[in-house]
């Protein structure tokens, strides 16, 4: 059934491309936005299939006889909006033509039964053979996994890691270089120690930031301020003061209309769903990737992203099909309090609080003793989470605890409003160095006090570009030294099967990376044992050269 279901569902994705182009075309408008979309959206969990009374509940629709949209099982949650019998057969036609333009199908074949095409029969054939490879590996990995899961070799392997980071760490570049590379698969196992006058006790870690920016207009203001500024017509201290009243006026908006008329429409109404009940409405009810937040049986649930967040605005659709957006517009205040609001939501309490700084606007110098610019004035409010449970890289993703939770929560909202993208791709958000970064200052200051008060404080700072809402989300301890202390005896045993944690992940990369490598050790000794290339005969009259067949 695995295998009917990989070729049937192969195979409907190829003619939707062609029925989406011949849809648009009628509809005459065509989603250009974009906005990118957490990792994993619609992504089916490994090996599954769709079944019903002991069978494939899934078929190729093609509008033909025998093939229609109300024979296709499963297909039919999964159907084109706006699709007919009309434009699927054309599709499938187009597809077919396809087949034909490659030589795949010869011309004496019925094309409207496609389960009987010779091409859908050899791809039948292969996707069998693939599932057979498939078992065979899975045992030969369970036979590897169970060398692989000891605690023996998983110390052995974290080791040999942290030995070899242990010996590079110390310098500062080649920390600051690896944490900016922080993954599932990319370990941070040694840290070097920051308590030096010159770091003055600060600490690394990792920030979300939620951008909010000057608009056009005031960013032209900006302008004449800044060259204002280069002439020495006006000091620092009175280029922050009239900056603020700029930054007075900043209103934000949900940056996520792409997501209902972008390439993908990935909007669904919550109150229309027999499922989701749940969600933060004090904005609007439509939210997004219901496949994700609903089939869980099916669909992956998606990374450090809470899903509950509806779109902040009324919407409503066209006669076109495409959605009216009227967002609401918030001002940093609004901000804070829609941050807050919602963490408090995901987490079902009022852990996070936050306080502005009293006469911020009234202001106006912004020297310090030393005469230089001091960048705390600059903060404009602060605020934490108050978490119960001890925070640290141990059990920094670990998906049961409230750090977690508001992790997905914050990561969320950068979705909804930041304008600063390249958050977005970030694995726990900007690495941030205990020293000088090439941040600009306002935001390097508020960062670093922010990570200096732990995971779950958050500021609000100015700057060039706007407000920015800097969340953290990971520390590392300034006395430097084994990130996840001493590894027990027993350590991966007790908690690798622990979703989130350390353990789980570095479990899991060991694993991955391992059977990867035996695997394909293993099949070169295979190869040697049947001969190589040298076991090979060519039938060379029994081909032609597809650069022949294009002539």
């Amino acid at each position: 059934m695995l295998a009917d279901y990989s070729l049937y569902s192969s195979i409907n994705a190829s003619i939707d491309s062609y029925e989406q182009q011949l849809l648009d075309e009628e509809d005459e408008v065509v989603g250009t936005e974009s906005r990118t979309a957490p990792a994993g959206v619609d992504t089916e969990k490994e090996n599954y299939y769709p079944v019903k009374d002991g069978e494939l509940n899934y078929g190729i629709y093609t509008g033909y006889q025998g093939y229609k949209l109300e024979e296709s099982g499963a297909y039919q949650d999964d159907k084109l909006e706006g699709t007919t019998s009309k434009t699927r057969v054309n599709a499938y036609n187009s597809f077919i033509q396809s087949l034909k333009s490659n030589y795949l199908i010869a011309d004496s074949e019925d094309k409207t039964d496609v389960l009987n095409l010779t091409y859908i029969q050899t791809e039948r054939e292969n996707q069998l053979k693939q599932q057979i490879i498939n078992c065979y590996y899975e045992l030969y990995e369970e036979d590897l996994e169970n060398q692989i899961e000891t605690d023996e070799y998983l110390t052995k392997r974290y080791d040999e890691l942290l030995k070899q980071q242990k010996s590079t760490y110390e310098q500062t570049a080649q920390f600051e270089s690896a944490i900016g590379s922080l993954s599932d698969t990319s370990f941070v196992l040694y840290a070097p120690s920051t308590n030096s006058t010159e770091a003055e006790g600060g600490k690394f870690g990792y920030v979300y930031n939620i951008l909010l920016p000057f608009n056009q207009t005031q960013n032209s203001k900006l302008s004449l301020l800044q060259a204002n500024l280069s002439n020495k017509i006006i000091d620092d201290s009175q280029y922050f003061v009239q900056r603020n009243d700029l930054l007075k006026q900043i209103t934000a908006v949900d940056q996520r209309s792409a997501w209902f008329n972008g390439t993908t429409d990935y909007s669904f109404n919550a109150n229309e769903s027999t499922v989701i009940s749940d969600y933060y409405d004090a904005n609007g009810n439509y939210l997004f990737f219901e496949n994700n937040l609903v089939e869980s049986e099916r669909y992956e649930k998606l990374e450090k992203y809470d899903g509950r967040y509806a779109y902040n605005g009324s919407v409503s659709k066209a006669e076109d099909g495409t959605y009216i957006l009227n967002p609401n517009t918030l001002t940093i205040d609004d901000m804070l309090n829609e941050f807050v609001n919602y963490v408090n939501y995901v987490l079902g309490d009022t852990s996070a609080t936050y306080t502005k700084v009293s006469g911020y606007y009234d202001i106006v110098d912004y020297k310090g003793a030393d005469d230089e610019i001091d960048y705390t004035k600059l903060i404009y409010a602060n605020g934490k989470i108050d978490f119960a449970n001890q925070v640290s890289m141990t059990n920094l993703l670990q998906k049961d605890t409230a750090h977690y939770k508001a992790m997905c929560a914050v990561n969320e909202l950068q979705y909804a409003y930041t304008t600063d993208t390249g958050v977005l791709s970030q694995y726990v958000g900007y690495s941030v160095s205990a020293y000088s970064t090439n941040y600009i200052k306002e935001f390097e200051t508020a960062a670093q006090q922010a990570i200096n008060g732990g995971v779950g404080t958050f500021n609000v700072c100015a700057g060039d570009y706007g407000w920015h809402l800097i969340y953290v989300t990971a520390v590392f301890d300034n006395n430097g030294g084994n990130v996840y202390g001493d590894i027990s005896a027993n350590y991966w045993s007790q908690n690798k099967d622990t979703e989130g944690s350390f353990a789980n992940l570095f479990y899991e990369y060991v694993k991955e990376a391992d059977l990867t490598n035996a695997t394909s050790t293993r099949q070169a000794q295979l190869i040697t044992t049947f001969g190589g290339d040298s076991s090979i005969v060519l039938h060379k009259d029994a081909y032609k050269d597809l650069l022949e067949l294009d002539a």
